[in-house]
């Protein structure tokens, strides 16, 4: 999930459309868009969703076979 300001600047094309369940139990569709990253030196394809909000949010499909580290003291993220 990529802010939708993101999503327009990259100018990445829109792909279809998945459905959602939020959390009030209603169900939408919400528009996918192409997208390629570099993930750990691998190329990867992927469909983003935009959001109204200000953060992405990662998939936990890209984490398998990765470890994701917190620390809520330092604020500090690692994934290796």
């Amino acid at each position: 999930m990529l802010p939708q300001q993101q999503i327009h600047d990259l100018a990445l094309p829109h792909s279809g459309t998945v459905k959602a369940i939020l959390a009030d139990g209603s169900e939408v569709a919400l528009k996918t868009h192409a997208c390629l990253i570099d993930w750990f030196g691998e190329e990867r394809y992927l469909e983003v969703v935009a959001n109204n909000g200000e953060y992405p949010l990662l998939g936990v499909g890209l984490l398998v076979g990765h470890d994701l580290h917190i620390s809520y003291r330092s604020g500090n993220i690692t994934i290796e």
